[in-house]
């Protein structure tokens, strides 16, 4: 068996345009496609906005992740699912830690605060206004 790759896959209720914007904003992340529900013929929204995001591919450095709307009636069966799931970012200079975690945690919840690790790194945690839990790194191998 060979995995040909692996991705996250954030999940948002209603929201996905506005965490994509943040994400291009704070990470340069470039988008490459982006598939609304009312733009697939045919596609039942399942009562989400036609406006919603049904599939997005969005290019971060080196990674790709995918961003979707979940429809109303799957939002209630995927609730609490994931908790113990986040998206870790490597960079190679701790002044990034400090400015990644600045713009994601605005409106959201830091959970650690950037600061000098054990390992002589910079690390902060971090849950971004759209509950997407971020860790942001810089080990001492990349300063």
């Amino acid at each position: 068996m060979a995995i040909t790759h692996l991705n996250p896959y954030l999940h948002f209720p209603g929201n996905a345009r506005e965490a994509i914007q943040l994400y291009e904003r704070v990470l340069g992340a470039k988008v490459s496609e982006i598939i609304r529900f009312k733009d697939v013929p045919g596609m039942s929204a399942e009562g989400a906005d036609a406006e919603d995001v049904l599939h997005s591919v969005l290019h971060i450095g080196p990674a790709t992740v995918m961003v979707s709307d979940v429809p109303p009636r799957m939002r209630q069966a995927s609730s609490g699912h994931a908790a113990n799931m986040e998206v870790t970012i490597g960079v190679d200079d701790p002044a990034d830690v400090s400015r990644i975690f600045d713009g994601l945690s605005a409106g959201g919840t830091a959970l650690m605060p950037p600061h000098d690790t054990f390992y002589g790194g910079k690390l902060g945690v971090l849950v971004d206004r759209y509950g997407v839990r971020w860790m942001i790194n810089c080990s001492p191998a990349a300063k």
